[in-house]
């Protein structure tokens, strides 16, 4: 069967690697893709790419007859720092462009749509001692996280009003090679990881969050193809995903220096200052309803995730030079 998947950056093609994994036909939907960076992940796996607004529905839908789509992964959105910048324009793209994704797949009879949504749905005041799990209260506390949520709320009516069989996964924040790095967490991952790779030292500038639970892009890839793969009309629609734990920066920088031999890492004083002690979460996501529903087991723990995310930047290096 061949897969639609809107977007073409990290969620998206970690997406695309997982389910070619299970002999899935890729179509790639996206305003700018880019094949030299799908490739570097796909790693020489089939797919098509169709250039394409998701505010253009007839588009859309042309691509999904066109190609005979039996299903959709829904990664495109804007991020938190361009939601940030242009709130007009992240509605429409976030909450008009998703109800447009619906609106195809009730239009064609689609098998699934997997809805890519976050964290940020949660009311991260919520201090209770208690792992996170899909019950936690809403409450976003970012525009971007305002926009999912009720992107993911307009989803499931859809699924309960017009049959639109709907899986949605909250990931917490997910970081690798990209196209671009505009969550905090990302970036910070990348100022760390990417010049220690290249040239053994990294000095980070910016600030971050001191403590913070990840998810590396092959893990949020995997649970894509699972909830893609669950059987149809399931009792259970949402997901937290994560690797299911907190860690700080420090025990980062530690990790990262093993798994990059000869790596120094340092943090200068200012970004210090401004970071030290802080959170995003109090308690990390409840894998629970993951496990259960969708057999998701986290594959690669920090220090492994760090290692092939360093081989894959050398391997970019490689190519463009």
């Amino acid at each position: 069967m061949t897969v639609l998947i809107t977007g073409a950056g990290l969620i998206a093609t970690h997406a695309a690697k997982a389910l070619s994994d299970r002999r899935e036909k890729i179509v790639f939907y996206d305003v700018a893709p880019s094949a030299a960076y799908i490739d570097l992940v796909m790693q020489c796996g089939d797919y098509i790419i169709e250039r394409g607004d998701i505010l253009d529905l007839a588009n859309l839908m042309g691509v999904i007859k066109r190609h005979q789509i039996k299903g959709i992964v829904h990664t495109a959105a804007f991020l938190p720092e361009r939601a940030r910048a242009n709130p007009s324009l992240c509605t429409r793209v976030n909450v008009e462009g998703a109800v447009n994704v619906f609106e195809a797949h009730r239009l064609a009879g689609l098998r699934r749509t997997v809805f890519i949504s976050t964290i940020g749905v949660y009311d991260s005041e919520v201090r209770d001692g208690r792992p996170w799990d899909e019950d936690h209260r809403w409450g976003p506390g970012t525009y971007y996280g305002s926009t999912k949520l009720a992107a993911e709320m307009m989803g499931m009516q859809y699924a309960k009003d017009y049959g639109v069989d709907l899986v949605a996964l909250r990931f917490s924040s997910v970081f690798g090679i990209s196209q671009y790095y505009s969550s905090r967490a990302s970036a910070f991952m990348q100022n760390t990881v990417e010049p220690a790779a290249l040239t053994g030292k990294a000095v980070v500038r910016k600030p971050f969050t001191d403590i913070n639970q990840y998810l590396y892009a092959p893990d949020a890839g995997e649970s894509v193809a699972l909830a893609y793969k669950l059987g149809r009309n399931p009792p259970h629609r949402v997901f937290n995903i994560s690797d299911g734990k907190l860690l700080t920066v420090e025990e980062i920088v530690r990790m990262a220096e093993k798994a990059i031999p000869g790596a120094s890492i340092t943090i200068t004083k200012s970004a210090w200052a401004k970071s030290r002690g802080t959170s995003f979460v109090s308690e990390p996501f409840s894998l629970n309803a993951a496990r259960k529903h969708l057999g998701y087991k986290p594959a690669w723990p920090m220090e492994k995730a760090i290692a092939h995310y360093a081989a894959q930047v050398l391997e970019r290096a490689t190519r463009v030079t």
